[in-house]
């Protein structure tokens, strides 16, 4: 999964190419967090946390932040974001959920982009195993997005590109998204990265694969791994219906 040069050679751009912790969302988890009656300064587990910008966001809301991901450059990133806003209470580690031994207990996950690049239906499960076991059994809350096959499917256009203007210069910056003819509910993503600047012209593509989730299917795995009060919605917003967006956020209490 580092291969990719979003988390490696154009880490750096992360923050730019990906949606940051808007201020909308930041309150969309505290909010689930205090509805399932969570303390204020709870103990949450960022998988996947990328830069850290969610980290940093939760942290400075009061909360004791543990992120985790496989990619080192993501890391620095993070870490040298958490030098700069000196945010009390959170810390960075690296670490791979398929791999990585379940030594800590955690109030809450929060797990984004994760479930979509694991391809393997057993991996995909552990990884919600390995998720359940870290969570403390009393009110343990696991908040966690993925794509939704359902509305995804219907899309006619789901390519896109952007260009920014950055420090470094100009960038470019594109996904060619198809439907995998091979792979059920899986999409063909070719990423690409194009700078432009005085000096020279670095380009980097990279292609891989994108598993996405029926809402039904979604529930039935968390609750095989050991979730219940389960719920959906189409993004990190309450009124965002499970059948209006490409995504699905998921909220769920491990079992005790």
């Amino acid at each position: 999964m580092t291969s990719r040069p979003a988390y490696s050679s154009f880490a750096w751009a992360y923050d730019t190419t990906i949606e940051e912790a808007t201020e909308s969302r930041i309150h969309f988890i505290t909010s689930m967090l205090r509805r399932r009656k969570l303390p204020s300064n709870a103990y949450i587990f960022d998988a996947g946390c990328g830069t850290g910008s969610y980290s940093i966001a939760l942290g400075q809301k009061g909360l004791t932040v543990l992120g985790m991901d496989s990619s080192t450059e993501l890391l620095e990133q993070a870490k040298q974001k958490l030098i700069f806003t000196r945010t009390p209470h959170v810390r960075f580690i690296h670490g791979n959920l398929l791999t990585e031994p379940s030594d800590i207990k955690v109030d809450a996950v929060l797990c984004r982009g994760v479930l979509g690049d694991i391809l393997v239906k057993e991996d995909r499960q552990k990884v919600l195993e390995h998720l359940a076991d870290i969570l403390r059994a009393s009110q343990g809350t696991l908040i966690m997005d993925v794509r939704n096959w359902e509305t995804t499917r219907s899309c006619t256009e789901l390519s896109w590109q952007r260009t920014y203007q950055t420090t470094r210069g100009e960038l470019f910056f594109a996904q060619d998204i198809s439907f995998a003819t091979h792979l059920p509910q899986t999409l063909d993503v070719k990423e690409t990265h194009k700078l432009k600047s005085s000096a020279e012209e670095q380009i980097a593509s990279h292609t891989f694969q994108l598993y996405t989730w029926r809402p039904y299917e979604l529930c039935q795995a968390l609750a095989e791994a050991g979730f219940k009060d389960i719920t959906l919605t189409g993004g990190y917003e309450e009124q965002s219906l499970p059948k209006t967006t490409q995504w699905l956020v998921a909220v769920a209490t491990k079992r005790e």
